[in-house]
């Protein structure tokens, strides 16, 4: 395998850093993964995208325990991201119900206001 070729499998430009390297082989391993997807050259294609990986990571001289460290270090940041949004995702959807809220009260406000005249 050569690098253009690894870089292609990958879906990456020759100018990718090592970040963005795992986190092609993780996108792609995940949608190419056997137990996840269940078509018939999607085990080959998990098979490419390993190689790749691998050859890249000896281009760039990583060792199998700076590619673990940078594999953790890298879902643990995609973890911490993930919770985040949903935390926000979470506050805005109280945000939006508690204007609901305050909404019907006022519409509330309005009608009793409306049949005491």
């Amino acid at each position: 395998m050569n690098e253009r070729i690894a870089y292609s499998t990958l879906n990456l430009s020759v100018e990718a850093s090592p970040k963005e390297i795992v986190k092609a082989y993780r996108s792609m391993t995940l949608k190419f993964h056997p137990d996840k997807n269940k078509e018939y050259d999607s085990s080959q294609e998990f098979i490419k995208v390993q190689e790749a990986f691998e050859f890249l990571m000896q281009k760039l001289d990583f060792n199998s325990s700076e590619r673990e460290a940078m594999i953790k270090r890298y879902t643990r940041q995609a973890n911490a991201d993930k919770a985040y949004k949903d935390k926000l995702k979470e506050q805005l959807k109280m945000r939006e119900e508690k204007q609901k809220l305050d909404l019907l009260t006022n519409i509330k406000q309005l009608i009793q206001l409306n049949n005491k005249k």
